[in-house]
This record gives C-alpha cells, sequence and structure tokens, in this order.
C-alpha cells in the first residue's frame, strides 16, 4: 500500500512539474506594444520571440501548424528564441507549436490573430488631439510616428519635416533635419497668435530595412 502511494504521489508531482513547464513558456510578438496581446500584423514586421525558465532554448523548437502563418530559420538571442513570421490573414486564428526536441510532441501551441497595420501618422511629441495651449505645444519636443489604433510598434523615425506659420502678416517656413523641433520653430511658434493653425509638412520617415516614406502633414491649433 505504502509503495502504491508513494507511486501515486510520483506521478502527480510528475504531472505538475510537467504542467508548471509548459505554463512557463512565454511568447510574443517583438513589434506588438503589448507583450500578452498575440497579434501579427500583415505586410510588416513581426518578431517572434519565445521564452522559458524551464528549458535551455536548444531544448525546444517552433513549428507553423497553418499555411497562413511562415516562419523562418530560429536564431538564439542568450536564452531567448526568435524569428521572423508572416502571417497571410486575419479571419482565423494562426497556430504555432512548441515542440520538444527529445519527445518530438508539442509542449504548448499559441494562437496568433492577425491585423492589418493603417498608414504611419506623425504626432508632436505626446499630443494627442488637433489642438492645444500654445504653452503645451512649446513643451513638446519633436515629432513622432505612430500607428492610429493600432499595437504596431516597429520603430519608425522622421528623418526631416518643415514648419509652417502665419504671424506679422507674413508666411514663414521653416526646414529642419530630424525630428526635433529647432530653435527657430520654436520662436516662429511663440510668435504665432492664439486660434492660429500651425502646419508640420514634408514629413518623412523611415525605419530599420525600410524606404523613407512622406507622412500625411499635421495641423495643430494654438488654443
Amino acid at each position: 500500500m505504502r509503495n502504491f502511494l508513494f507511486l501515486c504521489l510520483t506521478l502527480i508531482l510528475g504531472l505538475h512539474c510537467a504542467a508548471q513547464k509548459k505554463d512557463s513558456i512565454y511568447v510574443w510578438n517583438k513589434w506588438c506594444a503589448r507583450k500578452d496581446t498575440l497579434l501579427l500584423f500583415t505586410a510588416s514586421y513581426n518578431v517572434i520571440e519565445v521564452y522559458s525558465p524551464g528549458f535551455r532554448p536548444g531544448d525546444i523548437y517552433l513549428k507553423s501548424l497553418d499555411k497562413t502563418l511562415k516562419i523562418s530559420g530560429v536564431d538564439v538571442i542568450e536564452d531567448t528564441l526568435t524569428m521572423m513570421a508572416m502571417p497571410y490573414t486575419t479571419e482565423k486564428p494562426m497556430r504555432l507549436a512548441i515542440m520538444d526536441k527529445a519527445t518530438n510532441k508539442p509542449l504548448k501551441t499559441i494562437l496568433f490573430y492577425g491585423t492589418d497595420v493603417p498608414a504611419p501618422l506623425a504626432r508632436l511629441g505626446h499630443l494627442k488631439e488637433n489642438e492645444a495651449p500654445k504653452v503645451n505645444i512649446l513643451a513638446q519636443v519633436g515629432l513622432n510616428v505612430y500607428f492610429p489604433n493600432s499595437l504596431y510598434n516597429y520603430p519608425y523615425h522622421i528623418t526631416s519635416f518643415a514648419l509652417k506659420t502665419h504671424y506679422d502678416k507674413a508666411d514663414v517656413n521653416i526646414a529642419g533635419k530630424g525630428h526635433l523641433i529647432s530653435r527657430d520653430m520654436e520662436q516662429a511658434i511663440t510668435r504665432t497668435p492664439v486660434g492660429s493653425v500651425i502646419s508640420f509638412t514634408d514629413i518623412k520617415a523611415t525605419c530599420p530595412d525600410c524606404i523613407t516614406r512622406q507622412l500625411d502633414d499635421l495641423l495643430l491649433k494654438i488654443k
């Protein structure tokens, strides 16, 4: 009887440890702003990363279970597996299996969901509205790129833009390189009357492995 109880306890502990190892496999898309949201972005860059405190990177491998999910070969960066992914659907989930190399059996199956990426837009600093008090406008240091209503987080950055405004009965157009608001731009915004609209135009942005693209103009009213 004692041996039977010991055997049962051993089996229970073994199953519990196996479940813990299975549950301790963490998977995310590097370019999704939320690590707990399993999204893959169509026609965009996706890097799936896998980490587990219970498995060494060499103990597991990744396998796509659907034709709508193409994956690259796997790289190991320290204790994390990484690979490029290309989703081909937004209609249904795409399955990725975490496989045990020793047994060739799945340890965990992850469901990724596909979503489209909207065109990137420019934003002045942290301002989310199209109007703001002058003091808040002047507090921003530069233009940023964002994807409206999307968690896509690939590192785009502004390479150049121009500021257009009007004051003292004259049109003012100041070109700048990079994403920062220059001293001349700050002075022009300071002199622009409340109620006026300033324009950021000819906005160009790029990202690693991307061609430079022009973004829509950004119009901002001074309250």
